[in-house]
């Protein structure tokens, strides 16, 4: 009795928080910080009865949790992947979620990795439908043109050859070692340290690191690889670390042609402080002496418009050389398929127990 009123009153702060937070998403292109701290607050008081009256074993497995997620939350932000909202909000979910649902058996130490991918399955099924809906448009409407953004060329592709050369080596060293010294440790983790894995990669390809590092890498990696060939039979681990990078490369061919759509066209007149500009805009800007301008963008949440900013950008498009139309990045809205996430993750767990 007291097990499914615990249940059921996380279960509604889920709820509560996803419509809240969606709403503000979808109308103002933000999730408010009042609303998480508030949420938050209610969590944590609640998970802490319970932890201290009838889990305190789980205790230890509910903060690590909390505590992994929050900095993989970080670290989604930190590389553009979705807004500091949205971290919040995930962050805020890990705390919301029933620990009677947590797996109690092996050495798993974060369960909210599950929900992760549940949420980026919504994500990803929303972006391919779209993608789908906005080419058909395109295609019967006879404007079938390309955003703003070049096509793949041969030479970039054999350039960029190298780097995938070294990410497939680095997964396969980093795979084979955690079987082979922490395999049941690896078993109970494995969505947790795959996602390390591409994490690690992600941020090595990310910085202004030489060619010549990368191919000295692979050549060294791919010594051991034989090395681990001559004296050990390891064909089955090899053949699933490239399935999973094969899966790694399709999502990057996926998002690069989801990403002709990353743009739509708006009247200077209807911007709205929150709204990201297109890298193409910014240039256009350069030649200006209107002041205020914003001169520089990431195309991702850290380079939303101020009220200022919109303003000027307005005086810019009655300049000598101003434009009445810019672009401006297509913001989608996460809260929903982080609610959606959590949500049906709870109830498939609570349906299972």
């Amino acid at each position: 009795m007291i097990n499914n009123i615990y249940v059921i009153l996380m279960l509604g702060l889920i709820v509560v928080s996803g419509i809240l937070s969606s709403f503000s998403d979808f109308k103002y292109g933000k999730i408010y910080n009042r609303q998480i701290i508030i949420l938050f607050g209610f969590g944590i008081f609640f998970q802490l009865i319970w932890l201290i009256l009838f889990d305190s074993h789980m205790l230890v497995v509910y903060l690590l949790n909390l505590i992994i997620g929050t900095c993989l939350g970080y670290f989604l932000y930190y590389y553009n992947i979705w807004a500091a909202g949205d971290a919040k909000l995930y962050s805020l979910f890990l705390t919301l979620v029933p620990v009677v649902i947590y797996p109690i058996k092996g050495l798993n130490i974060f369960p909210g990795f599950v929900i992760l991918v549940v949420i980026f399955a919504w994500g990803f099924l929303y972006i391919a439908l779209e993608t789908i809906y906005l080419f058909l448009q395109e295609l019967f409407t006879g404007r079938l043109v390309d955003l703003q953004k070049p096509g793949f060329s041969a030479k970039a592709l054999f350039e960029m050859l190298p780097f995938y050369l070294f990410a497939y080596i680095f997964a396969f060293i980093y795979n084979d070692l955690l079987l082979r010294y922490v395999a049941d440790f690896y078993k109970s983790n494995i969505g947790t340290l795959k996602f390390l894995n591409f994490a690690i990669i992600f941020i090595l390809l990310s910085k202004n690191v030489s060619k010549k590092f990368f191919i000295i890498s692979s050549i060294c990696g791919t010594s051991y690889i034989i090395i681990r060939f001559v004296f050990l039979s390891t064909g089955k681990k090899f053949v699933l670390n490239i399935s999973v990078l094969a899966i790694v490369t399709v999502i990057i061919l996926v998002r690069y042609l989801a990403g002709r759509y990353n743009y739509k066209r708006v009247r200077c007149t209807e911007l709205k402080p929150g709204d990201v500009i297109s890298y193409g805009t910014v240039v256009s800007f350069l030649n200006s002496r209107v002041k205020g301008l914003p001169l520089f963008t990431t195309e991702s949440p850290h380079s939303r418009l101020s009220i200022e900013e919109v303003k000027s950008i307005i005086r810019w498009s009655k300049s000598k050389y101003g434009n009445d139309y810019v672009y401006v990045v297509r913001h989608i809205p996460f809260a929903p398929f982080i609610t959606v996430g959590t949500f049906f993750y709870v109830i498939y767990k609570i349906i299972v127990l």
